[in-house]
């Protein structure tokens, strides 16, 4: 046990459970080890999960690729989570090329106000890269977006292109 504590060899989280769970052993009971292994096996965090899906689309180069963390993210429950992910991938698709695929991502996200802010950043880096027909796509996606302008709100609106 004594490799999975050095960061050097292995991740910072891993490190860190293993010295909490070597902890643990020594200080409590077998049965209660058993159940606290068990209750965080039992409800683990979808938040790990985006954070894990979220380091792996980093190193992911296909839209093929992409659409299955796109199909893996619909089984995650919190819908709050899902919109991060889906928007995470839906940016790593336009930085390889497929804006397409990108606004389609961003317009599957269920809640409304999730998907109006990735809409809105896909219009964003689609006119920061000089692509009209992409972020006249992107906006015309968002049912408070039109292009030219950038919602913020429901007290603000910016403008982005004259």
């Amino acid at each position: 046990m004594a490799d999975l504590r050095d960061e050097d060899v292995v991740a910072r989280q891993t490190a860190g459970l293993t010295s909490i769970l070597s902890e643990l052993v020594t200080g409590l009971k077998a049965g209660a080890l058993v159940e606290i292994v068990e209750a965080a096996a039992q409800r683990y965090s979808e938040w790990w999960v985006v954070e894990a899906l979220t380091l792996t689309i980093r190193r992911l180069e296909t839209e093929e690729e992409l659409q299955h963390v796109l199909n893996a993210s619909n089984h995650l429950t919190n819908s709050d989570l899902r919109a991060r992910i889906i928007g995470r991938t839906a940016r790593r698709l336009v930085d390889l090329g497929f804006p397409q695929s990108a606004i389609l991502a961003a317009s599957s996200i269920e809640l409304p106000g999730l998907r109006c802010d990735e809409l809105v950043e896909l219009t964003v880096r689609f006119a920061s890269a000089g692509d009209g027909q992409s972020t006249r796509a992107a906006g015309a996606s968002g049912p408070n977006l039109t292009f030219g302008t950038l919602w913020s709100g429901p007290k603000s609106v910016k403008t982005l292109v004259g």
